[in-house]
């Protein structure tokens, strides 16, 4: 497999994104303090975990910014962010991978569902009660109670009605 280079979104002239998930500086001469200017080699930019997800940090005119390199692959090989979406990761959920195929634009929503589904939501991955130990069970809205709590909010709702 091919590895495809496309320039980073606003970096332009300066820095590549490729499908793989690599970023990369592109030569370029640079100001010097002493000598005025020197050419600076391109290089792969070390990646960093901050939070969840994989960022490196863009230079351009002094100033440093942190961008999430899932992003980057995203804004230059799909094109930029729709309103009301963000970058998911799918199918795998590894935040870590940020290959072309494992990326995609979708809602807030739909990448909470996936977190769900992949069991990497904190409430989600949880299997019994805290409150009785039971085992979770999903009821027909979709929600999950414990078997023996449902029953016991069942009976008070019932007792409650008939008052």
């Amino acid at each position: 497999m091919t590895e495809h280079w496309l320039a980073v979104v606003g970096f332009e002239g300066l820095y590549e994104v490729s499908d793989l998930g690599r970023v990369r500086g592109l030569d370029r001469t640079v100001p010097h303090k002493r000598l005025g200017s020197c050419r600076r080699k391109g290089f792969v930019l070390k990646q960093f975990r901050d939070a969840n997800y994989v960022s490196v940090n863009l230079h351009r005119h002094g100033c440093q910014q942190k961008f999430c390199v899932h992003t980057l692959v995203l804004n230059a090989f799909v094109g930029s962010c729709p309103p009301g979406m963000q970058g998911c990761h799918f199918p795998d959920r590894d935040t870590s991978n940020n290959r072309l195929e494992n990326l995609r634009w979708d809602t807030r929503s739909a990448n909470q569902l996936d977190a769900v589904y992949h069991r990497t939501n904190f409430n989600a991955s949880k299997i019994c009660c805290p409150k009785c130990g039971g085992e979770y069970m999903f009821r027909k809205d979709g929600s999950r109670r414990c078997r023996p709590c449902n029953n016991k909010w069942q009976r008070e709702y019932s007792r409650r009605r008939a008052a």
